[in-house]
């Protein structure tokens, strides 16, 4: 017995430094994720806080020098009614200005992901009506893509009119319900007077899973209208919350809605063409039309806002377009696609 415990030692012991090599890898592959999303967490936290100075200082300020130095000097635009380039749009925003000398972009909820933010605003003609989410003004969702430097990109976005006389059939408004962190964190820091400070690290992981959910109910919902699929009510909550002033709440309203225009439509699906999720919340940018559809002068165009619990959809926002009036508004010093 002595004399086997000795040889287990010793194999112990000769194999101590690969083991060591193996234990040292192992945490050095552990830092480099950890340190990776703590450095991206930095990056996102930046990439907000460049694009809150643009929108606080630039726009509800109408500081021009704030609004010159937010852009790469290679800005892409895909507003179609805007010129292309930094001084397109700031060309673009001094004639809103012109016209309505006390504008607001009142901040709602602000989300990123890698070198993407998202924001939506409600904009205002006159910062008096802040508050007043059925009143006059805009439904706005903005994407942003930021540089290494923090400057904005590119651009997409798209408006609804908030129009007074619009009832909504579900009680809520386009903006109330539900703040995601990241809003409630940089809110908070503002109230402060603090700077903006990043999370620890991102739950990469906790994304793409919210993502994947976002996108199954896409394609069961919208793709293949497989409206009686058990599935289907294993992802989206049966008292779902809508923002939609058309739509009710609750999944079955939902359904009662879409299964008549699938029939109508039956090639329509959602083509997804973008996606940001942080941390409860997936937002996705959609084209819905015939599948792979590369006739972007027409079908609806939407930005959708996705808050998930453990997995499951419970609330949604929107902000929805019709391709063939936004076309129109088309100018020669833009020739980029919408998408």
């Amino acid at each position: 017995m002595k004399h086997t415990m000795k040889k287990i030692h010793q194999k112990s012991k000769k194999n101590m430094p690969a083991l060591v090599l193996v234990a040292i890898a192992f945490l050095l592959i552990i830092s480099f994720f950890y340190n990776s999303d703590s450095g991206m967490a930095s990056v996102e936290t930046r990439n907000v806080a460049a694009v809150l100075n643009f929108v606080e200082q630039g726009y509800n300020e109408q500081d021009t020098k704030t609004l010159r130095s937010a852009f790469a000097p290679n800005f892409i635009q895909h507003t179609p009614y805007i010129p292309d380039g930094p001084e397109g749009f700031i060309s673009f925003y001094r004639r809103e200005f012109a016209n309505f000398p006390n504008p607001y972009m009142d901040v709602k909820r602000m989300f990123a992901e890698n070198d993407l933010v998202i924001l939506q605003t409600h904009l205002l003609f006159d910062k008096r009506d802040i508050g007043n989410d059925y009143g006059t003004g805009y439904a706005l969702v903005s994407m942003f893509r930021m540089d290494d430097e923090h400057r904005i990109a590119e651009y997409w976005g798209l408006t609804q009119q908030v129009n007074p006389y619009t009832s909504s059939i579900n009680g809520n408004s386009l903006f109330d319900g539900a703040v995601n962190k990241r809003t409630k964190h940089v809110m908070a820091a503002k109230e402060r007077g603090d700077s903006l400070h990043a999370k620890k690290r991102i739950n990469q992981r906790h994304r793409d899973k919210n993502k994947r959910v976002v996108l199954e109910y896409s394609r069961l919902f919208f793709d293949e209208g497989d409206y009686d699929n058990p599935k289907l009510r294993k992802i989206v909550a049966h008292d779902l919350i809508q923002h939609n002033l058309n739509e009710p709440n609750g999944l079955d309203g939902l359904i009662e809605i879409f299964r008549p225009l699938k029939k109508q439509f039956p090639d329509v699906i959602a083509n997804v063409k973008q996606s940001v999720a942080d941390g409860d919340f997936v937002i996705t940018q959609v084209h819905y039309a015939p599948r792979d559809s590369k006739d972007y002068t027409s079908g609806p165009y939407a930005f959708d806002i996705y808050r998930l619990e453990k997995g499951v959809i419970v609330e949604h926002w929107d902000v929805v377009g019709d391709l063939s009036q936004i076309e129109n508004t088309r100018i020669e010093t833009n020739t980029n696609p919408i998408f």
